[in-house]
């Protein structure tokens, strides 16, 4: 995750790069003059620029939209304690699961992933679904649908 002070708000209207407030640029103008190599007369500096995605949830511990928290409260939970997963971490069942259902290419040694959190929350549910059929196939366990988790039953939402 990138450090907040490196991040900052702003959106391309036509070809044009605006900040989304004056603050924001402001800060931005702040950090960039913190990195001035003193010595040389320009400084080199690294832009990445993304396109902004909104979380999935609000990330509050018991709503029923919240992803992050199902795949890590429920689903990582259910299969790191039960055989034959017992003693893996979840960030080793992360990883796992990543190589498995969301691989995007890269070799048997270094599979190349896509992450969880970048699906919008319909894929994100279908790679749910995925992953309990795999698990109660191949290794006979029952993981929570996200209703049965938050609502105690299979309530669609």
């Amino acid at each position: 995750m990138a450090n907040p002070k490196q991040e900052f708000n702003c959106y391309i209207e036509g070809n044009k790069l605006e900040f989304i407030s004056p603050r924001e640029q402001e800060r931005f103008k702040t950090y960039t003059t913190s990195l001035k190599n003193k010595k040389a007369p320009k400084t080199k500096l690294k832009i990445i620029v993304k396109k902004f995605r909104a979380g999935r949830t609000s990330k509050q511990p018991h709503e029923g939209t919240n992803q992050n928290g199902y795949y890590w409260g429920a689903l990582i939970q259910a299969l790191i304690n039960s055989d034959p997963f017992i003693g893996h971490s979840p960030a080793d069942m992360d990883y796992g699961l990543r190589c498995m259902f969301m691989r995007v290419g890269g070799s048997d040694a270094f599979p190349k992933t896509e992450s969880f959190a970048d699906l919008n929350m319909g894929d994100f549910e279908k790679k749910m679904e995925e992953i309990r059929i795999w698990a109660l196939r191949d290794y006979n366990i029952k993981i929570e649908t996200v209703g049965e988790y938050y609502y105690g039953s299979d309530i669609k939402e």
